[in-house]
């Protein structure tokens, strides 16, 4: 693995965001437009079941456009179908750990497009799905003892290395039972992680996500709001 001199204000620039977000979430009125409000997710995430860890992270959706169509019920009348699509923009932090070769840690800006959509006649039974990039910062360290090459042989040295982390994924999720008018989500999520540098090019890496996301704000307002 090669080293990326580490970029010294990223930090704050996740710390910006956060506080962005946090900000345009609640300076908007106290009854919240449904999914339109700011989110917490946290779960799994590793490179599938070998390599297992944990994330958190933060997000807000803006730019939602709602498409209504009427629908038919077999017994009980018409009822109507909701789809509403909407840009999303978060960060979060992950951590995982690979057994006898290294931790890894990530914190990554993402930009994606979600769609939302009830199930059937259920007001508050929703599915979504979701497609992301991201921009990540990754650190890793690795276990056990390393060496390098000197001129009496070879000297101790700390395993440890950074990296940019492009990302692109896939999201799939679905409602919980609530009486909510935004209830939380369960969700599962692809990663394609591209470590830059690795060697003269780069490594491309596979993620598993899976956990919940719930709103900031619980309110108990209709079902869905144009």
């Amino acid at each position: 693995m090669n080293s990326l001199k580490p970029l010294p204000h990223f930090s704050f620039f996740l710390f910006g965001l956060y506080f962005f977000s946090y900000q345009i979430g609640w300076s908007q009125d106290s009854t919240f437009s449904q999914f339109e409000s700011l989110e917490w997710e946290v779960g799994y995430f590793g490179e599938f079941a070998t390599h297992p860890g944990l994330k958190a992270g933060i997000s807000y959706p803006f730019g939602h456009k709602l498409k209504v169509r009427e629908k038919e019920k077999k017994y009980g009348g018409p009822f109507q179908i909701y789809k509403k699509r909407q840009w999303i923009v978060g960060s979060n932090l992950a951590f995982y750990h690979q057994p006898n070769n290294h931790n890894g840690y990530l914190a990554t800006i993402e930009l994606g497009k979600r769609r939302i959509k009830n199930k059937s006649y259920y007001r508050n039974r929703y599915t979504f799905w979701a497609w992301e990039l991201g921009f990540g910062y990754y650190r890793y360290q690795l276990l056990g003892n390393t060496f390098r090459p000197s001129a009496i042989g070879f000297e101790k040295i700390r395993g440890n290395g950074t990296a940019i982390m492009p990302s692109l994924s896939c999201q799939w999720g679905r409602s919980l039972k609530s009486k909510k008018a935004h209830p939380g989500f369960i969700y599962i999520k692809f990663h394609s992680l591209y470590e830059v540098p690795f060697g003269t090019g780069f490594q491309l890496r596979l993620a598993l996500e899976s956990g919940v996301i719930y709103s900031f704000s619980q309110d108990t307002v209709s079902p869905i709001q144009p």
